[in-house]
């Protein structure tokens, strides 16, 4: 499942945020108002997208929602509740927490939400890829590779770019590497070194703070 969340405040997004990871969703994005969504929703494809801010207009939210593509459900979280062109709409301060989070339970149990996989192209076919399979990710150059145990994929892709599309359980341990934090058996400080459930990657100084607030060690 991907959610693309787009609000005015910071405190805003991190409430949404942490009740979208209290019912156990982690795929998602977070982004300011005033960002360019375009950016996002011309690589990533979202089951929703939900707007939230106290003073947020109907038609800022319509403009916004016009870079949206058409099989993404529209949640609104303000108190202008002039809103329509098939957008739900929640009271801002208003019980919104517990009626998103039974909105949001709801479409997951009738499966509407996508599943976290990607295809990647592999010769003349392409191969599908869950994500939540994927031990770690290395970098090499203009290319990446995707280990999985002991099967491996390249693509010619970045790790700033491949971070667009992973769930929140990837963190960046190293300049070189990517790890999924499902995988991780132990962390060897001295040694700076992650064991996982299939293999071993370093982790560096610049990132070590980044992978160990993951586990609340920070």
């Amino acid at each position: 499942m991907r959610i693309l969340i787009i609000g005015d405040k910071i405190e805003d997004r991190k409430n949404i945020e942490h009740l979208l990871i209290s019912n156990n969703i982690n795929n998602f994005h977070s982004i300011g108002s005033e960002e360019d969504i375009n950016f996002y929703t011309k690589k990533i494809e979202y089951a929703f997208a939900i707007f939230i801010g106290e003073n947020l207009m109907a038609e800022k939210v319509l403009k916004m929602k016009s870079s949206l593509p058409e099989a993404t459900t529209t949640i609104s979280i303000t108190k202008d509740l002039s809103i329509s062109d098939n957008i739900i709409s929640f009271h801002y301060q208003n019980g919104h927490k517990e009626k998103l989070t039974t909105y949001i339970n709801t479409q997951k149990t009738t499966n509407y939400l996508p599943k976290e996989d990607i295809l990647i192209k592999i010769n003349d076919k392409y191969k599908r890829i869950r994500l939540e399979d994927i031990d770690f990710i290395q970098s090499d150059g203009k290319y990446i590779t995707l280990n999985l145990g002991k099967r491996k994929f390249s693509l010619r892709n970045t790790l700033k770019g491949i971070e667009l599309i992973l769930p929140n359980y990837f963190v960046r341990a190293h300049s070189s590497y990517i790890v999924n934090l499902n995988k991780i058996e132990s962390i060897h400080i001295a040694e700076q070194n992650v064991e996982l459930t299939n293999s071993s990657i370093p982790f560096s100084r610049k990132y070590k703070s980044n992978l160990l607030n993951r586990f609340h060690l920070g």
